[in-house]
């Protein structure tokens, strides 16, 4: 039990219409021993009424005959009053109707005149005790409600925020449920969910620089979106805003059949509006299909999430609606073709700038032909270029981290705000490369000339070797091909094929009983007679007399 305070905690009220016996009462006894600040007296109904009224007063103790009101009728107007105050009978009689009607009234003792000390004490005890009891309950209830007012909010949006997620595996009836308890106000007919976000371009005027607090633009643009729907809305609407992901999430539920794309266009405009002119800032938009059932909506949420990146190739300032969109918008894989692929690479080898910037804006256009496509499609098709420039360039030796690691994640592409920054940034990283790459190559022509020589070892027969198709494999020019050859190895490229055929046709004349023909064909002669004069010319013998003759050089 609790321990009855010294501290004066209550107010008490002696109602009896003879002074004598509320003075005794209220002098007779030491109240403060029961948590008893002040004794009040009252000589009948009305005059205890505003008493009790004005003072609150929490133990009532009332004569049960009392002239025009007595005590009985007194109790019961009180407790309409006070409901939560102790009433104490006293009389003058043990009657046994009078105990019945006090208890059918909720009073909490009857006491007989003349009153005993000890009877008094334990009663008084015990209404002080229970009274006690009662506000430290209700403190706590209210310490607990000033909490939960406080931290309602937040459970609120914790809420919204799972439901956006598809984190909660409730049905239709719990949810709206769970709604009644959090006091969120979205039940309707009709569902979607708007999402909008800072592009992440910053204008001349802006008042924030590239480490501004982005979870503070994100508040704003909330709460600016919340009071421009709210203008254009009316009694069919109801909304709910929170941030999630530096993104706004703001879900609107209506009754009536009719759109509301009209109203969301005008409050993205103003707010696009207000923040260009405020904070310099862009935003983009995108409004999920319409759903019955809001336990559903975290589909669209994900696929309204994905439309978002179109930004890349429609700029900022837009608000894209997912529903006009689901039969355009194009997501099938899209490459650069073969032909200019491999005119980049030749362009790259060679460094030629300006058949660069020719490929990568025939590119550009390409893509920016279609009119809805998402940022996975270009970074596939941009990370399938490089990874083609880089793994040719690895071959010969070069290394560089001029791409980096960054180029092999999504979330840098989405830093770009529109089609033209990302082929800009290309563009640059690959003349770059080209430039790196042009370096290496005329400080290490060796390494290349090794590559060369041994494909032409490890190909010899399975395919035609010319200048042109090396030259091609490589990425060269022709005739600086030629060139870097001859200053390699003393030797023409043609004279080189051909010597190193003949030195192979030699050794399978030595090593094997294959037929001349069938070496002839093996070297990549398709023609056997010139074979055979080639043959002769450089060893000085026939095919046959090497065979018969042995090493005969």
């Amino acid at each position: 039990m609790l321990s009855i305070s010294s501290e004066p905690l209550l107010k008490m009220m002696i109602v009896d219409d003879e002074p004598l016996i509320r003075q005794g009462f209220k002098y007779f006894f030491e109240w403060d021993k029961y948590s008893i600040s002040q004794v009040f007296e009252a000589g009948n109904a009305e005059e205890a009424i505003e008493i009790a009224k004005r003072e609150n007063i929490e133990i009532i103790v009332s004569d049960i005959r009392m002239p025009e009101v007595d005590g009985l009728e007194l109790i019961s107007r009180l407790k309409a009053i006070l409901p939560n105050s102790i009433y104490i009978i006293l009389s003058g009689y043990d009657d046994f109707e009078y105990a019945k009607k006090s208890i059918s009234l909720g009073v909490f003792h009857y006491l007989v005149k003349p009153i005993h000390s000890e009877e008094l004490h334990q009663v008084m005890s015990l209404c002080t005790q229970k009274l006690l009891e009662q506000k430290q309950k209700r403190e706590i209830e209210e310490s607990l409600n000033r909490k939960l007012n406080k931290s309602m909010p937040l459970l609120r949006d914790s809420f919204i925020k799972k439901l956006l997620r598809g984190e909660l595996n409730q049905s239709k009836e719990e949810l709206y449920n769970r709604f009644n308890e959090l006091e969120i106000d979205l039940e309707n007919l009709n569902y979607l969910v708007l999402l909008v976000g800072p592009s992440g371009k910053h204008h001349k005027n802006s008042n924030a620089d590239g480490k501004s607090n982005i979870k503070g633009i994100t508040n704003i643009i909330k709460d600016l979106l919340v009071k421009y729907i709210s203008e254009e809305n009316d009694e069919n609407y109801k909304l709910y805003a929170v941030t999630d992901s530096n993104k706004v999430f703001i879900i609107l539920s209506w009754t009536e059949s009719q759109s509301i794309e009209e109203i969301l266009r005008t409050a993205f405009e103003r707010l696009n509006n207000e923040m260009l002119q405020k904070y310099g800032i862009e935003t983009v938009g995108c409004v999920s299909c319409a759903v019955k059932d809001l336990s559903k909506i975290s589909i669209h949420i994900k696929e309204a999430e994905k439309i978002l990146d179109y930004k890349v190739i429609m700029g900022d300032n837009n608000i894209l609606f997912l529903e006009n969109m689901k039969s355009i918008h194009d997501n099938r894989p899209f490459f650069l073709s073969q032909s200019e692929r491999k005119k980049l690479i030749f362009c790259v080898v060679n460094n030629d700038v300006i058949g660069i910037n020719k490929v990568i804006r025939g590119f550009k256009n390409s893509i920016k032909k279609y009119k809805y496509i998402s940022v996975e499609c270009i970074y596939s098709a941009l990370v399938e270029v490089i990874i083609s420039i880089v793994r040719f360039a690895y071959e010969t030796g070069f290394r560089t981290q001029i791409f980096g690691e960054q180029i092999y994640s999504q979330e840098f592409m989405r830093s770009f705000n529109n089609v033209d920054e990302i082929f800009t940034w290309i563009e640059d990283s690959i003349i770059k490369f080209s430039n790196e790459f042009a370096k290496f190559r005329t400080e290490k022509p060796k390494s290349i000339i090794q590559q060369i020589k041994a494909y032409i070892t490890e190909n010899l027969g399975q395919e035609e070797i010319t200048l042109n198709s090396i030259s091609e494999k490589f990425y060269y020019n022709p005739s600086y091909l030629s060139r870097l050859f001859k200053e390699e190895t003393n030797k023409n490229f043609i004279d080189y094929i051909n010597e190193i055929k003949i030195n192979t046709a030699k050794e399978y004349l030595t090593s094997t009983d294959m037929p001349i023909s069938t070496i002839c064909g093996k070297i990549g002669y398709k023609d056997y007679k010139h074979f055979l004069s080639l043959f002769k010319k450089i060893t000085g013998v026939t095919p046959n007399e090497y065979k018969s003759g042995g090493k005969i050089s």
